[in-house]
């Protein structure tokens, strides 16, 4: 996964861990070969949903580059559409930064 990607999923950490319908999710991303069986088992057998979404954040960030945008198109797939909106638009404006930052002073 992108860095950029791990950084859009740590600043809406809060509202993912809210909103996730992580058993939905992880079902998605098994079935697309991001998840193994192993760590669908670890992600599920959580006891409540805070702590399945969590687990599954962290590992997403481990996984390749097809994590992050799996990741959406299973959110969208959800119904959470709006959650998928925050992580880009928070990429966006990381990029948007990034690039101020880079001009010169004064300029």
């Amino acid at each position: 996964m992108q860095e950029e990607h791990r950084q859009s999923l740590k600043r809406n950490y809060v509202q993912l861990v809210k909103e996730t319908p992580t058993d939905l999710v992880v079902d998605h991303l098994y079935q697309n070969g991001i998840l193994t069986d192993e760590m669908r088992e670890e992600i599920l057998q959580n006891s409540n949903s805070y702590s399945k979404t969590r687990q599954l954040i962290t590992t997403l960030q481990r996984r390749g580059p097809r994590a992050f945008e799996c990741f959406c198109t299973a959110l969208t797939d959800e119904g959470k559409s709006s959650l998928v909106h925050l992580l880009k638009e928070s990429k966006i404006e990381s990029e948007v930064s990034k690039d101020r930052a880079m001009l010169p002073i004064g300029g």
